[in-house]
């Protein structure tokens, strides 16, 4: 797809950012000069086409650079941008394909709008950790999902801009919420039951701790229904 005189682009790479995004980036499509660029850092039918079939709305440009490394997907969506020299360039949360994109931006001149700002783990232990401060620092408009996260970036010091104007999970989940519910059961679905996801490298790819919380769920006195990340199956 070719798309001229683009003011703002939306770039994500991830299944969460899909979910979060699927309510914010139609409306910009309507709104202005929009186009929503796909990295490919999740990129298989289950972490990426089904959430993008289910909540209908596809990218303007999917850049399959099928990698979570930050500089491969830098280098894969760079000309793309700088082709499109958007004014402003949206990025969400603290993924690679954010920071990626937030590099791009910089390097094509394009302001930042970081949406999720100043959350904090206060845990340099945790890789987002450096990402979403380094995001805050770079952003010329951040947008801090609580009072607590705008208090967070208000301390650091940070240069752009801040708001405060909620969260996007929050409206996504309840307008999703509404349509599951209005949805069939599947049959080999229990008609109660907890709800489980795991992904985070420390749980699931370190054999011990994966077997300590899988020790833990076997006490739980509910179905547990665990739709299983790729990375953990294998």
């Amino acid at each position: 797809m070719s798309k001229h005189n683009i003011k703002i682009i939306t770039v994500a790479g991830t299944r969460p950012e899909i979910i979060k995004l699927a309510h914010i980036v139609p409306l910009l499509n309507k709104r202005y000069e929009h186009a929503f660029v796909y990295t490919g850092q999740h990129f298989s039918q289950n972490m990426k086409d089904i959430f993008i079939d289910e909540l209908n709305f596809k990218p303007d440009f999917d850049m399959k650079s099928n990698t979570s490394d930050i500089s491969t997907i830098k280098d894969t969506m760079l000309s793309t941008i700088r082709k499109l020299a958007p004014e402003y360039v949206i990025v969400y949360g603290d993924t690679n394909s954010s920071m990626a994109a937030a590099l791009v931006a910089k390097d094509v001149g394009s302001k930042i709008i970081h949406i999720e700002a100043g959350v904090r783990d206060y845990d340099y232990k945790v890789p987002e950790e450096h990402l979403r401060i380094k995001i805050d620092e770079m952003a010329h408009f951040l947008f801090a999902p609580s009072d607590l996260c705008r208090s967070n970036l208000l301390y650091e010091q940070i240069t752009g801009t801040v708001y405060n104007e909620g969260n996007l999970i929050v409206d996504v989940c309840k307008e999703l919420s509404l349509i599951a519910t209005k949805l069939p059961l599947k049959s080999e679905i229990p008609s109660e039951f907890i709800l489980l996801t795991i992904h985070r490298p420390e749980n699931v790819d370190d054999e011990d701790n994966l077997k300590l919380l899988m020790n833990h769920f076997q006490s739980i006195n509910f179905k547990v229904v665990f739709p299983i990340h790729p990375r953990t199956k294998k």
